[in-house]
């Protein structure tokens, strides 16, 4: 399913998948793990990449995921503006897919 230019997908129990419409690549996700009530995100080899100290600060201060997403977006959205050049969107009903 997409949801706000992410690709949601559970790869096992309590556990979800988000990849944006804006990754470089398939293996660009962001995994949380959901304990009771909580999500916790975990660690994987993209998000080492980012510089993510101001945007956890997002998740631990103002416990907000969406803020914490949307600055993911835009951040990778500029990535590839600023290295790629234009980029060209196409607005399908649930989500934006590629037609570069």
């Amino acid at each position: 399913a997409e949801y706000g230019g992410y690709s949601v997908t559970c790869p096992a129990d309590n556990q979800y998948s988000l990849l944006s419409v804006f990754a470089e690549s398939q293996d660009d996700n962001i995994l949380f793990y959901r304990v009771k009530n909580n999500l916790q995100l975990i660690e994987t080899r993209f998000t080492k990449s980012l510089d993510l100290q101001a945007h956890i600060a997002k998740l631990t201060q103002h416990r907000s995921i969406p803020l914490f997403l949307s600055d993911v977006t835009s951040d990778l959205f500029h990535r590839q503006t600023v290295v790629g050049g234009e980029l060209e969107y196409t607005c399908e009903f649930g989500g934006y897919s590629k037609t570069h």
